[in-house]
């Protein structure tokens, strides 16, 4: 086989969707006539924050002709990744730091969130709402 799958990273935090989406583009890629493959990675929100959905997509006309499934990985491999979805602009800056998205490859893409959801512990302030001591 000649053809790669095509490689798409979902991050997002819990509750934004991420999960949705991965199916969703996973029941489209079938429909269309692609074998399809998602797989996550559950982050820790104390941690890492995002839970990471790794898919990939092959034409099923191309397996066809070959006579052979498709070998697809179950996680994103830095400089392999083609295109990285961030549901906000810390988890893009997470996906560049493990190099899902590079400059290095000119078809290589990060479609982000302008905006940053804060933690919890960023928008209330620790004890009565006052951060530092209390004078």
């Amino acid at each position: 086989m000649a053809e790669r799958p095509i490689k798409l990273t979902i991050a997002a935090l819990g509750g934004q969707g991420g999960g949705v989406l991965a199916d969703w583009l996973v029941e489209i890629a079938e429909a269309e006539g692609y074998i399809a493959q998602s797989t996550s990675v559950p982050g820790v929100a104390q941690r890492t924050g995002a839970t990471i959905y790794y898919l990939e997509f092959f034409s099923r006309a191309v397996a066809e002709r070959a006579g052979r499934e498709p070998v697809m990985a179950l996680m994103p491999v830095p400089g392999d990744v083609d295109c990285v979805l961030a549901s906000e602009l810390a988890e893009a800056g997470r996906a560049i730091q493990r190099g899902l998205v590079t400059p290095d490859r000119n078809d290589s893409y990060l479609f982000h969130a302008p905006y940053l959801c804060y933690r919890r512990e960023e928008r209330n302030g620790a004890g009565r709402g006052r951060y530092g001591k209390a004078h």
